[in-house]
């Protein structure tokens, strides 16, 4: 399966969802691939931290910034893995409208605050863009799901409300209810090229939260 998990925003915790989901796929003995497409590149140091320590199993991880190239590498290279997460960069880019076109889900990570709705309209500006060449193309329909992330807790949750319901009233996208929410284990753990199931301490908060997330998006 191909799914890209990007958002036209930056700073909403879309590459800490990526690492965390390819890994958790790869813990289910699926052969998995993440291209990074992000030129800040923190899905692929990730991953090569994770490959350092020589940590099982493997995670592959190549970069990938241009549209053009990652099109070509998606013919070349997708049909060798079970799944391909591509992380996308926090703007319109070639490779996020490439991704869009040629992926079969779109996660997309939402950060509960004000500017992130605002951002939200170039979102679905770009979607709709997509929803065009894929017509034009003859390819399905793109599964769009959008989340929490980094979603707060406690007095100031009433933030996460005010971000589902803009979610919710988006014609282009699925509101999930699977909040990633703000626990220090998901960034240590990627830091280190981790899946939060394999830090240590265990954060059992932690590991409910992205099992959860990961049966709302795949049903495993």
């Amino acid at each position: 399966m191909i799914v890209s998990v990007g958002n036209t925003k930056g700073g909403v915790g879309k590459s800490t969802a990526a690492v965390q989901i390819a890994i958790a796929l790869a813990r289910k003995n699926r052969r998995v691939l993440i291209i990074n497409g992000d030129r800040q590149k923190s899905a692929l140091y990730a991953i090569a931290a994770r490959q350092a320590a020589g940590v099982l199993p493997e995670v592959s991880c190549v970069l990938c910034n241009e549209g053009d190239e990652l099109e070509q590498l998606l013919n070349k290279q997708a049909s060798d893995f079970d799944d391909v997460i591509i992380d996308v960069g926090g703007r319109d880019s070639s490779a996020f409208r490439a991704a869009l076109v040629h992926c079969e889900l779109l996660y997309v990570p939402t950060q509960p605050r004000a500017f992130e709705d605002w951002a939200l309209e170039d979102l679905t500006l770009l979607l709709d863009q997509a929803t065009a060449a894929r017509q034009a193309l003859k390819l399905s329909p793109l599964r769009v799901l959008a989340g929490l992330s980094l979603a707060d807790h406690g007095s100031i949750a009433a933030d996460n409300e005010d971000a589902k319901k803009s979610l919710m009233s988006l014609p282009q996208v699925t509101f999930v209810d699977a909040p990633l929410r703000r626990r220090k284990a998901f960034w240590y753990s990627v830091a280190q090229g981790l899946g939060v199931a394999e830090l240590k301490p265990v954060d059992r908060k932690a590991i409910a939260v992205l099992d959860h997330l990961m049966k709302t998006l795949f049903n495993i």
